[in-house]
Order: structure tokens, then sequence, then C-alpha cells
């Protein structure tokens, strides 16, 4: 019998490698096929021609330092990264911060224009995959520079809107490039560390530049607007700008979409937001080029003479409207088939060089025009220049359009789960009963928002949460153990629960509650009717288990409970957590092992019931339970 059962184990064990064979050469056939698709797409050939082209940084391209120019491709590489996992992608983009980033978080470059502040999303991001601390810091030194009051380093118009820069060229100026300099990086700053303060400005700001140039009904934005009036391109009575740009409504509508990605539901500007969106993504719609599916340099004058399609506000409008489909704020039916069109369009102006893909026909580094000609007459560029590709400063603009909207039309959209912790109470803290306990927890979603946090008491839920700070009190809270846990909920129903945190509630008497689990495999067995002991059930049966096993008896074992001499237990059960609804009425008798320190259990015939036990027994007959899971007094022995 003993040969018998080692060839079936060896045959068992061969059967497995086998299968793992299969299974790994099926797994690498697969990760071939998907690295190969990867390989072949538009964001990983732009990716990997710029990580080629421009050592060993990005700066080495656009000769900007610590700005824009240079944090947008970059950003659009990051989503890059994000799809692929593809490391290269993440330390070109650190090479690219740590140059002027410093070990304690010191950021050098910044000054008072909005474009210096568009990297530190880069940061939020860094900090996310790497989990330094510098990368936070450096973070929250750029929001604080933005914030600032004393000293103040940006300038507001007198209604509140940041000034684009602090210079006698854009005194009293916002621009619509400016909402994304800006706005993604206080939203996701708000986000990950439950910052409303970030909220509430990125909202205000984006808002209030809508309401000086949108005026209803007008679905397009104009590209900047100036509180004075006496700028040569502003309207006299407006002060908005003579035009709807391209790339201008392009930064706009991508940042009210990445804002909207980390804004919660519950904030107060957040339908407004939603409106504005929806409203730019009629406007945008209705301006796409049926033959081409681009959009025109001057988005809302197709028939003025000389206008042309542009190619970087084209990518933008991709990218937000796919965005939006995806996170629901769009329909889906009614948008796609533009979006698809725009894709297609887009890779109309790739080209391939010597030394990697192309982008075309994009419009050069701007600010406010002073007519539609003006705009018109703007000069055309590729990226790279030339073929080789000419050495020297370059515009960066088409690289990040190209690259953001490939990472959302390549990949299909999953959604990332959110993350959630308790904060407090922390693990191991004791109250005295009844007690109100406060439950604080952080949660943040990496690609969309939080809905609600739901606190519970093993799986009972006890209260929720729909805005930061993710708060509940729990009140009246009686004497005894708990294990509480946080679950946060996203814009799109994925949820995650935290790790548990263990409280104590004493008497008010000033009794101590002494709480002990089973976590180690030998501790709970089952012996079946016929003797046979099994230590590796997932589930113990209480105590009927199948025709073959019968009545069961069940060993618990609870090791190293300290109780003082002269104690007094006043009240003392075992709980259970359900692992199956109960289907019929148990009787239970529970005795102790008659000995001063159990052994462990083993799988030896009649290992459990050949133990001596003591005479006093407790009988338990447990209430019916329905659902799995649960852990409350239904599955609470009777006072042992």
């Amino acid at each position: 019998m003993e040969k018998l059962l080692q060839e079936l184990f060896i045959f068992e064990s061969m059967k497995r490698i086998v299968i793992r064979q299969i299974f790994f050469s099926l797994f690498f056939s697969l990760l071939s096929m998907y690295s190969f698709s990867q390989a072949n797409t538009w964001s990983v050939k732009f990716s990997d021609a710029i990580v080629s082209r421009y050592q060993p940084t990005i700066n080495a391209m656009t000769n900007k330092g610590w700005e824009y120019s240079n944090g947008i491709i970059l950003h659009g590489m990051e989503k890059v990264y994000l799809q692929t996992n593809n490391a290269t992608y993440l330390n070109y983009v650190k090479a690219y911060i740590d140059t002027y980033v410093d070990a304690s978080g010191n950021v050098t470059g910044l000054s008072s224009t909005v474009d210096n502040i568009q990297p530190g999303i880069l940061c939020l991001f860094l900090y996310e995959q790497t989990g330094q601390v510098k990368y936070k810091t450096a973070a929250t030194n750029i929001k604080n520079y933005l914030l600032s009051t004393s000293p103040v380093n940006f300038n507001k118009t007198p209604d509140g809107g940041y000034w684009h820069k602090n210079d006698g060229n854009y005194n009293n100026v916002m621009m619509a490039d400016g909402m994304y300099m800006l706005h993604p990086f206080l939203a996701k700053y708000g986000a990950l560390f439950n910052d409303n303060t970030c909220f509430d400005v990125a909202t205000f700001q984006m808002l209030l530049f809508a309401s000086h140039v949108m005026y209803s009904p007008r679905t397009l934005p104009k590209h900047a607007w100036d509180y004075s009036k006496t700028k040569v391109w502003a309207d006299a009575t407006t002060g908005e700008s003579t035009d709807v740009w391209s790339r201008g409504t392009g930064w706009y509508m991508m940042a009210l979409a990445d804002v909207l990605t980390y804004l919660p539901a519950s904030h107060a500007n957040y339908a407004a937001m939603l409106a504005l969106f929806q409203k730019m993504a009629t406007g945008v719609a209705a301006a796409q080029i049926a033959s081409s599916g681009l959009w025109y340099q001057v988005v809302d004058k197709p028939s003025y003479s000389g206008n042309w399609t542009e190619s970087s506000g084209s990518g933008m409008f991709v990218y937000a409207l796919k965005k939006g489909v995806d996170n629901g704020w769009l329909d889906g039916a009614t948008y796609t088939p533009i979006i698809n069109k725009g894709w297609t369009g887009l890779q109309t102006q790739i080209a391939t060089l010597t030394d990697g893909p192309q982008i075309k026909q994009f419009c050069v580094a701007t600010g406010a025009a002073n007519s539609t000609a003006a705009y018109i007459a703007l000069g055309k560029t590729n990226c790279p220049t030339g073929n080789p590709p000419v050495s020297g400063t370059q515009h960066p603009h088409g690289y990040c359009a190209i690259l953001m909207a490939a990472s959302v039309m390549e990949y299909a959209f999953v959604n990332q789960p959110p993350a959630v912790t308790i904060t407090s109470p922390a693990g191991g803290t004791s109250f005295t009963a009844p007690a109100t306990v406060t439950l604080n927890a952080t949660a943040s979603d990496t690609d969309g928002t939080i809905s609600k946090v739901e606190f519970f008491q093993g799986s009972t839920k006890i209260g929720e949460a729909t805005s930061s700070p993710f708060t509940f009190n729990w009140t009246s809270v009686p004497a005894g153990s708990y294990s509480l846990t946080a679950k946060a909920s996203d814009n799109l129903g994925l949820s995650t629960t935290s790790a548990n945190v263990g409280i104590t509630v004493l008497s008010p008497s000033g009794g101590t509650i002494l709480s002990k689990r089973i976590d180690s495999g030998p501790d709970d067995a089952e012996e079946f009717s016929n003797g046979t002991v099994t230590l590796t059930s997932y589930a113990l049966e209480l105590a009927y288990y199948s025709s073959k096993a019968g009545n069961q008896v069940t060993g618990l074992r609870f090791n190293n409970i300290t109780i003082p001499a002269g104690t007094t237990i006043k009240t003392a059960y075992i709980q259970f957590n359900a692992s199956k609804t109960n289907y019929s009425t148990s009787n239970l008798i529970i005795k102790g092992e008659l000995s001063p320190n159990s052994p462990a259990f083993v799988a030896a015939n009649r290992n459990l019931s050949g133990r001596a036990v003591t005479s006093a027994n407790a009988i338990w007959t447990p209430v019916p339970w329905t659902l799995i899971g649960e852990e409350s007094v239904k599955q609470q022995t009777s006072d042992l």
C-alpha cells in the first residue's frame, strides 16, 4: 500500500510538472505576443525614440530646464509607463526630475510662471511609483509655492484668477494653457493627500476662466482673457482674445478631464466642472473636420482662408474625449465614432524617420495672437525636424499630444483599484465602554475618484463617509475585542478593503478583555467519525460534514494565553467567522482538554477523541445565519 501511494504521489508530481510546463509555455507565448504587440504601438515607438534621441534627459531636446516643455513630454511617457511597466520610461522621468529635486525635496527652477508648476505632477507620479519621500516633499513645496500668500509668488486678477506669468506681457492675463499647467497637479495632490484646498483652488480657477471666455451659448473657449481689457488682442468689452485656438482648447479640455479624474463627486464644484467638460465636448465634436477627423488651427472658423489642420490640439481632443467615455462622463455611442475618426486622422500625421517616428504639422509655441490671421500665420512644425533629425531646441507639443492620445487609444481601459488605509485608531488601542471610537481613513485612486469609504467591524458595516476627510464616529461601543476595516470604492465601482485594525473596549469596572486568534495550521483540526484526522481543511465543519466524514470532533488550540493568578473570569466565548451558511440545526458540546499544556494536533488516528477531556462542558445550539463572511453573535458560542 505504501509503495502504491508513493507511485501515485510520483505520478501526481509528474502530472503537475507537465501541467506547469504547459502553463509556462503558454504564458511565455502570450507574454511574447503581448510584448510584440506593445512594441508595435505608437506610444512605445515614440517613447523609445525620445529616450534614444535625447540624453541624458529630455532637456537635451528643449533646453528649458524645470518647465512645462519638458514636463508635458514626460507626463505623456508616464501614461505609457502605466500601460507597459517598462522601467526605461520610469527611469527616464526620474533622471529629469532628479536633476532639479535634491535628496531633501528642494526644487531648483521655480519662478512666478505657471509653466514652472506643471512638472510637479511628475513628482507625484514618482512618489506613487517609488515611495521616496523626497518626491512628496518636492510636490508639497511646489504646491506651497503656488498657494503662498506671504510672500506672494503668483499675482492674481482682482477677481482671483492666477496670472499666467508675473511680467509685463501677461499682467492680469489668464490663458487656457495655464489651466493644464496648474490644475491637474493640484487635483492629484488633493486626491493623494486629502487636501481639499487643492480641489477648491483648481475648480475655482477653471470655472472662473470659463466664465470669461465661454459666454453663453458658445461651447468653445477663447484662448486667453485680459482683466484690464488693454492688450492688443483683448476685446474692449469682454477682455477675451480673438479666437478659439486648437491647442489652447486642447490644454483646457485635457485639464478638465484630468481634474475630473481626481475630483470627488461630493465636491461642491463637481457638477459644474462636469457640465463644463460636457459642454466643451459638444463644441469639439461639432468642429471635427469630416474629411480628415482632425481639427483646424482656428477651431471654429473652418472656411477662413489658409486655415490648416493642427495635430497637437487634435491629439489632445482625442485624449480628453476618450477619457470622458471611459469614465462615463460622455455617451459612448455618440462620441466613440468621433474619437476613432480623430485617432485615425492623427495617425496620418505620423512619418517614419531613420531613427523612429515623427509627428507632423503642429503649431509652434505661442501666446495669445492678435487676430485670426495671426493665428493662422503661426508656423507649422514637426517633431523632430529634419530627416535625420536636426540638432538644437525643438518644440515639444507634438510629442505630448501623440503620447497622450496613444496612451488611451492603444490600450484597453482597465480601471485601477483604489487604495485605503485606516489611520486611526492604531491597532491595539484600548477604550472604555460605552466607547466612542473615531475612525479615520485615507483613500486615493490613481485613475478616478473615491465615491465612498465604508467602515466595518468584522463583516458588519457600522458607517461610511462620502467625502474627504473620511471619518466616522462609532458610538456606544460595548466591551469587547473588535476587528475594524475600511472599504474604499471608486467612481466606477471598484473597491479595496484595508488591512484590519484590532482594538479593545474595556469594561467600565476596570476589567480586561483578552482576545486570541488561531493563526497556525496545526492549531485547529478535524477528526472524522472513523478516526481520520486532518489539519489542512480550509474551514471547520460543526459538526456533520458528509456521509463519509459523519459527525466530527473539532479541536482548537489557543496558545500563549497568560491569565494572572487570582483573576476572576467573568465570561468567555469562542468567536467563529462564517465560511458557509448554516443549513441545519446543530447541537454542539464544548469541552476542554484535561491538560496544563495541550500538545499540538497531529494527523494520527483518533488524535482528538483519544485525549482526556474535562467533565464540565458547555452546550451551544447556534441560531441560523445566512451570510458568508459574517462574524457576529450568531457565530459566537455560549458562555464557557
